[in-house]
Order: C-alpha cells, then sequence, then structure tokens
C-alpha cells in the first residue's frame, strides 16, 4: 500500500506527529499536501472567484538541482522586486484560499535503486471550513512503473482529526486519528503540515526558513509557470528532510502546478503535478463522501491517537 510518510519522516513539531500527517503529503497537496511558487500580481489583487488552469501534458524524466562547482547565477534586483511580489502573491493566495480541485500526479523517481521511476495519478479536493480546520482528498486510481500501467484505486481522506487510508484492490481501510481531539493544524503551512508549500506564508517567514531564488524557466516546465527554489536553511525541520524544493506558479491562479522536492540524501526525487485546478469554485460535501463497502468483504481497523 502506498504511503507518503516516508516525505517527512516522523518529525514532531509543536506536538504534531508529522509521520502520521505525512500519510497524506501530495507535496500534492501536496497536496496536499500539499504543502508554493508564482509571478504573482500585487497583494492587495483579489484573485476571480472560480479559475481553471490549462490542462498540463506528461512530465518530463526529473532532475536533480545542478550539481556543486556549476557556474552561480547572478541575482540582478530586478529578480528580487519579482521574486517578492511572488511570494506576496502566494501570501495573498493563503489569504483567500477557500478550495480547489483538480487532477494529481506524484512521481518518485530513486536514482539510488536503479528501477523505473513509478507514477499515480488521480484527483485532489481540498476545503478550508468555517472553523479553519481544512479536509483534503485524495483518490489514486492508476498506478505506472516504467511502461506498465495498473488500475490501483487507493484513497487518503483527512477530514478533522482522522484519516482514512483505503486500499480498494487488497479491501483494507485504516482511520487514523492523526490529531489530538480539539487539535487544529494547517496543512499549508511551512513547518506544520505535510506540503512544503509556502502558501499563505508572509514573505519573510518564508526566507526564514529558506534561502529563496528564483530561476528561469525552461521549456519543459508547465507553461506560463514561475520557478522558484527553495533551500532549507541549516539547522531546520525541513532541512534534515529536503536537499531543496522547487515550485513551478501558474501565475494566474497564484497556485503550485509543479513541485520537485529531492530529499536529504539527494537520491530520491518527487515530483507533483496538478493540472486542470479549479480554485475557489465551491466544493460540496459529497466530494468527501467516501463510497460504502461491505463489511463482510473488507477489513476495517481505527487507530486512536497514539497508538
Amino acid at each position: 500500500m502506498t504511503s507518503f510518510g516516508p516525505m517527512l519522516g516522523s518529525t514532531e513539531i509543536d506536538g504534531v506527529d508529522m509521520k502520521r500527517i505525512g500519510w497524506i503529503a501530495i507535496k500534492v497537496v501536496t497536496l496536499a499536501g500539499c504543502a508554493m511558487a508564482q509571478q504573482a500580481p500585487p497583494a492587495q489583487q483579489s484573485p476571480p472567484l472560480q479559475q481553471t488552469a490549462p490542462a498540463q501534458q506528461t512530465p518530463p524524466p526529473l532532475q536533480a538541482p545542478p550539481a556543486q562547482g556549476e557556474p552561480v547565477r547572478v541575482v540582478m534586483p530586478q529578480d528580487t522586486v519579482a521574486l517578492d511580489a511572488l511570494l506576496d502573491g502566494l501570501h495573498e493566495r493563503g489569504q483567500t484560499l477557500r478550495d480547489f480541485s483538480g487532477n494529481v500526479a506524484l512521481v518518485t523517481t530513486d536514482t539510488s535503486s536503479g528501477e523505473d521511476p513509478t507514477t499515480q495519478t488521480g484527483q485532489v479536493v481540498y476545503q478550508k471550513l468555517p472553523d479553519q480546520n481544512a479536509r483534503i482528498r485524495i483518490t489514486f486510481e492508476k498506478k505506472t512503473i516504467g511502461e506498465r500501467t495498473l488500475e490501483q484505486r487507493i484513497e487518503y481522506l483527512l477530514d478533522g482529526e482522522w484519516l482514512t487510508d483505503r486500499d480498494y484492490r487488497r479491501r483494507i481501510e485504516v482511520r487514523r486519528q492523526v490529531l489530538r481531539p480539539g487539535e487544529k493544524v494547517d496543512l499549508l503551512k511551512l513547518g506544520e503540515g505535510p506540503f512544503p508549500m509556502p502558501i499563505g506564508q508572509p514573505r519573510d517567514a518564508v526566507k526564514n526558513l529558506f534561502d529563496v531564488s528564483l530561476l528561469p524557466v525552461d521549456a519543459a516546465a508547465p507553461a506560463g509557470s514561475s520557478h522558484v527554489r527553495l533551500v532549507p536553511k541549516s539547522g531546520t525541520d525541513l532541512s534534515r528532510k529536503f536537499t531543496s524544493i522547487d515550485v513551478w506558479v501558474d501565475p494566474t491562479l497564484n497556485m503550485p502546478v509543479r513541485i520537485d522536492t529531492l530529499d536529504r540524501n539527494e537520491t530520491v526525487v518527487r515530483r507533483t503535478d496538478l493540472a486542470n485546478l479549479k480554485v475557489n469554485a465551491g466544493v460540496s460535501d459529497k466530494a468527501f463522501e467516501l463510497p460504502a463497502v461491505n463489511d463482510k468483504e473488507w477489513t476495517r481497523q481505527d487507530e486512536a491517537f497514539g497508538e
């Protein structure tokens, strides 16, 4: 069964066990989670209530950031201005984000194993609730290893304190209480949720955690996107998990459309692609209702917090 836990490991931040929260990371939403960047308009502008991003093509092979010793790009004043505008736009997006939905693809490449990349594809839907809690549902329907594609439906639903993990092929459902009763977590906050995404974070807060740079966009990038690299500063919790986080942002939506993370050992690259995004278009309660299953045919269990 697929687990997102390795993205963040077992780090505990502010009393929240991130290994348990990490089960739903989509560096999606990922998006998640979660938990990244864009050529944003000024922060005072309000985004349209409903926006749709163009569909994206199959992502190209992943590449690690430039190795040490390569020429250092000179940062020009206009880069700083553009980067600050980008971060301010992401901050504003976080303040106005009520929901989003779209297609998600998670590509994992482990250069140390020599095995083919693994790709999982499906849908994601996220909603911030009036009480400032959030819920997210990720449904993976297919898994591709090399050139072989399998039908493999796996779902993750985080709603309140409970994370539901379903494997339809094996007919197994596990509900895990990932938060203490009454506890809240911001799924999009850097260092708190499973998604390393600077959405809703003040510019200075992002720069306190990362060395941030605006990079050129190549032909393989999502159309019209801006590319920002986040390198966790030494001694931070994220520096023990990631060497770098690269984010491509849609300037129309002020939303990440691609997120690449390189692990601490510089061997595992995880790419999250989001396509056909709809932001603040409204989602119904039904979008978070899992289909009924036959208890006689399924193995189901609950795990209370701390078990």
